[in-house]
Parts: C-alpha cells; sequence; structure tokens
C-alpha cells in the first residue's frame, strides 16, 4: 500500500491486481492533473478528477472491488498518449486552456457579429474556403439525408450551413443550436423562410444540449467544436453526437484544426498568417491570430479520428482539407 499526497490529491495506491501477477500485468493507471503511470489501483473517494473522469467513460472499472476500492484501469499505451497530446497542445497554444474566452465572453461576441456571418460568400473571408466547404458539406449531407429528414445544426450562427442544405434537399425538419439569441433569431428567419418543415431553435452550450437518443439524420458542427478545452470536454461532446444521431446518421464537421507535428504545426499556422496578411494587411492578420488566441482550441484530425473512433462512429474520412481548416464526415 502506498499513499500519495501534494498533487496527487493524496490518492491511495494498492499496486496488487487481483487474479494475476503483478510482474505480467498490462494495466496501467493514469490520473489527474498529473499524469503518471504505475501498475495500481486508485481510490476514487480520495481522487476526484478520476471519479470525474471515470463518470464520463474514460476509465473502464475491473469487475474487482475490494472494501472501500473500486479498480479503474487504463491501457499503457492510450495512457502514454493522452500524456503526450497535453503537453504538446498546450506547447502549440501560448495562452492556457484555463485562460480562454468563457462561454459568456463567447456569446457577448456573437451577439455583435449577426450581419458578418448572414453573409454567405464574403462574411467569412479569414475561413479558408469558406463558400466551398458550405457546398461540399450540402452535397454530401444530401447524398443521405432525404426529405422530411432530420437535421441539428450546432453552432448555427446566421443559418448558413442549414440553408445550403435545404439547396440540396427540401423539406426538412431543422434543429439550430447557437449561444447567441441574436444568431437564433435571424437563422430561424432564413431557415423557416427556406423550407416547410418544423424549425426549433435552442439556446445555449451545446454540451449541456438534452436531446432524445437517435433524434437526428444529420447533425452539423461548423466552426463551433474549436471552442470545447480538455480532452474530457471533447470526449463528452462527441459522445453525445454519437448518440444524437440515428443508426447510419451522419456527423459533419468544419473547423479550425492543429497539426500533431509540431514544426509541421508552426509551418501551416505561418503559412496561415500570410493569408490573413494578404487580405488585410498585417493589423487584420494580428486581429484574427488575437481572438484565435483568446477565444479558440482547435484540435488535430488525428486527436478527434481517434475520439470517434473510441465513442463508436464507425467510419470517418476528410471531405476538404487546406491550411488550418478542414471538413470531414463520420457514420454511426
Amino acid at each position: 500500500m502506498v499513499e500519495g499526497d501534494g498533487l496527487l490529491n493524496r490518492c491511495t495506491v494498492k499496486s496488487r491486481t487481483e487474479g494475476s501477477n503483478p510482474s505480467l500485468s498490462a494495466i496501467f493507471l493514469c490520473f489527474a492533473p498529473v499524469f503518471t503511470l504505475g501498475r495500481a489501483h486508485y481510490h476514487l473517494l480520495d481522487s476526484p478528477n478520476i471519479a470525474r473522469r471515470n463518470r464520463a467513460g474514460e476509465f473502464k472499472p475491473t469487475a474487482t472491488k475490494e472494501s472501500g476500492y473500486v479498480c479503474i484501469t487504463i491501457a499503457r499505451a492510450e495512457c502514454m498518449h493522452r500524456r503526450d497530446h497535453h503537453n504538446s497542445q498546450e506547447r502549440k497554444m501560448k495562452r492556457k486552456l484555463s485562460e480562454k474566452s468563457s462561454i459568456e465572453q463567447i456569446r457577448a461576441r456573437f451577439d455583435q457579429d449577426v450581419e458578418r456571418f448572414s453573409r454567405l460568400e464574403t462574411g467569412q473571408q479569414a475561413t479558408v474556403d469558406a463558400p466551398l466547404v458550405l457546398n461540399l458539406v450540402a452535397q454530401a449531407a444530401a447524398t443521405h439525408l432525404k426529405r422530411n429528414g432530420s437535421l441539428l445544426d450546432i453552432g448555427c450562427g446566421a443559418g448558413n450551413f442549414s440553408l445550403s442544405i435545404l439547396e440540396k434537399v427540401n423539406p426538412i425538419d431543422c434543429t439550430l443550436v447557437d449561444l447567441s439569441i441574436p444568431m437564433l433569431t435571424r437563422a430561424q428567419h432564413r431557415v423557416s423562410a427556406a423550407t416547410a418543415g418544423k424549425v426549433q431553435v435552442v439556446q445555449g452550450d451545446m454540451r449541456a444540449l438534452n436531446f432524445a437518443d437517435g433524434s437526428f439524420d444529420v447533425i452539423l458542427a461548423g466552426a463551433v467544436l474549436h471552442h470545447l478545452r480538455d480532452d474530457l470536454d471533447w470526449e463528452q461532446m462527441f459522445r453525445l453526437l454519437f448518440r444524437w444521431l440515428r443508426p447510419g446518421g451522419l456527423l459533419f464537421v468544419a473547423d479550425l484544426v492543429t497539426f500533431e507535428d509540431s514544426a509541421v504545426n508552426d509551418l501551416m499556422w505561418n503559412r496561415y498568417r500570410a493569408y490573413l496578411e494578404s487580405l488585410g494587411g498585417p493589423a487584420y492578420r494580428e486581429k484574427v491570430m488575437d481572438y484565435i488566441e483568446v477565444e479558440d482550441s482547435p484540435r488535430s484530425l488525428t486527436f478527434q479520428f481517434r475520439l470517434l473512433s473510441r465513442v463508436g462512429f464507425r467510419d470517418f474520412d476528410v471531405l476538404h482539407r487546406n491550411s488550418v481548416f478542414a471538413a470531414y464526415f463520420a457514420r454511426k
């Protein structure tokens, strides 16, 4: 028996694996906030972070229970990946995740930006290939979505993605979600005018949504997932997206992305800075990069595809990628 303290939150560690030889055991654990490996069982009551991550389904309890102990195991390779990815993600961002914009700050900014986001062709020039991606996602969604089907548009903004799909398939029932009430008001007006289907609007944080399992044929997440913060945020959101889709349903994501390799990541973001400067000069470049640094926490396609697989999506692929932007789909 070994007792930890300090950063370990005084976790009680029992380094014995039931029913196996400890020297041959393949069981390893990692725990927050310090990513440490060891062959052990942890006492949940002494580790709120482990309990939180276990409730999210990140750790899988074993069948073994002892007096006051619950055994939680995770493969060593996955644990090492989580530690390394956490460190590399922090290196890619100057601002820590805890210092990024709050939900309320993000909402306030988008409340003031409705007109720009309502312009399909020119409203999002900082997003590389925005009109192309809108059309591409709409065409791909139309290969699956049928008349009178159901669509969930998360972070809908002024409704551009939904409108693009409605040009291909109509009528469909649309559920529009956004933090910003002015954005939702504009989206509801525009989408309602474009379809005879039902249009429902929901204002709030996407992580707190409560739709029934199997509610939607297609889910859109356009330029919204980069507002998720730590690994747990991302995994919980992906689990929700999987639950809300009907069997065979499709998820479409278009967003900022990073690269796993730090040198390539630096190269691609420097190219994006040059692109921004070509649009509006150094001042425009700094304006866009400043709010990305303050507000956004994008992840790599590798990270997101690994999560898709973990939560149950059976296939996924890239639709389009250019610079630090990508679009992909996944099937339940």
